[in-house]
This record gives structure tokens, C-alpha cells and sequence, in this order.
């Protein structure tokens, strides 16, 4: 999912009648993002913690405006979520070694 750092909150695009859009203000979310790097066989996933809002402040949203990704394939998200994290967990993932591989 497309989103930004801002501070320390995490901000994403989304629907209003999306199940976040609708259910989601005030409510405690997880919101997790990762990558994996199949050339170096790593990867890495974030996850944090927090109360959820929209965003609807018209100076804080034109703050925001080119910070938060507008996801991709022409789908329109219209309301913008703020989760201000209090909890982040993470942890990396490195793909086991093949024995065989190490040498002689």
C-alpha cells in the first residue's frame, strides 16, 4: 500500500466506505509495510501501532498533499488516514544458506 512518514505517524490513501474509511477513526490499527530483496535474499517488515484519524484539516491536508502517494492503477482515495504510532516492531528475514554452496 502506498503511504508516507510524517513525524512519527504513518499516513495512507483510502476510500470512505472502505472498511478503514468507515470503522477506522478513533479505533486502535496495525498498519505493516516490508520488503524483500530477492537479489541479496534479505528482507525487512515494519509494523506499528496506533490510534487512527482521518485527516480532514483543509491546511493540514494541503500540507500532505504531495507527501501521501496516490496509489497506482487509476484507483481515486479520497480520505486520508493518520496513524500516529505508539508501538513499531520490525524484524529481517535472511534466507537460509544452502550448505552445499559455502565452498569446499
Amino acid at each position: 500500500m502506498a503511504h508516507a512518514i510524517d513525524g512519527r505517524s504513518v499516513l495512507f490513501r483510502t476510500t470512505p466506505h472502505s472498511v478503514v474509511g468507515t470503522y477506522g477513526r478513533g479505533t486502535v490499527l496495525c498498519f505493516e509495510t516490508g520488503r524483500l530483496d530477492d537479489e541479496q535474499a534479505v528482507g525487512w517488515s515494519v509494523v506499528v501501532r496506533g490510534r487512527a484519524d482521518v485527516v480532514d484539516d483543509a491546511g493540514e491536508l494541503a500540507r500532505i498533499a504531495d507527501a501521501v502517494p496516490h496509489p497506482t492503477r487509476g484507483l481515486v482515495r479520497t480520505l486520508v488516514v493518520r496513524i500516529p504510532w505508539t508501538e513499531v516492531t520490525g524484524r529481517t528475514f535472511v534466507a537460509p544458506v544452502d550448505p552445499g554452496s559455502a565452498g569446499p
